[in-house]
């Protein structure tokens, strides 16, 4: 149970990397594309799994945590896809059909927040859609 756990946090702090590296795609994450990111986090990822932390918080709000301790930090994003994908290949369990579903939804969604989907980001989400085939 405790790998588990374990687990689901590593999955969660991948995830805000990935959702952080999409939106700063462009150079510049927008006030928008966290907002909508907040959205999805309350609406959808709380009902993935019911892991909380050691302060009863479920653990799907660490992705706007990370998410919003990167954005503070201007955090470097080159390394992030190719260290998703490596998380991927050891972690297969936890990607279902649905997850990698929610995962596309919620990329598209952030990147679609701020007047539509730019360049950049497409490119990032067809990089995104190869990692989760």
């Amino acid at each position: 149970m405790e790998n588990q756990h374990h687990a689901y946090i590593l999955f969660y702090q991948h995830l805000a990397n990935v959702f952080y590296a999409l939106a700063a795609s462009d150079k510049k994450v927008r006030e928008e594309e966290l907002l909508e990111l907040k959205k999805i986090i309350r609406t959808d990822w709380v009902k993935v799994e019911d892991s909380h932390d050691e302060f009863g918080t479920d653990l799907a709000y660490h992705i706007e945590i990370v998410f919003e301790w990167l954005m503070e930090n201007d955090w470097n994003n080159e390394q992030i896809l190719e260290d998703f994908r490596k998380f991927k290949e050891s972690n297969s369990e936890l990607f279902t059909d649905d997850i990698k579903q929610l995962i596309l939804t919620t990329s598209n969604n952030i990147a679609g927040a701020f007047f539509g989907i730019n360049k950049a980001e497409s490119a990032f989400i067809g990089n995104l859609k190869e990692i989760l085939a």
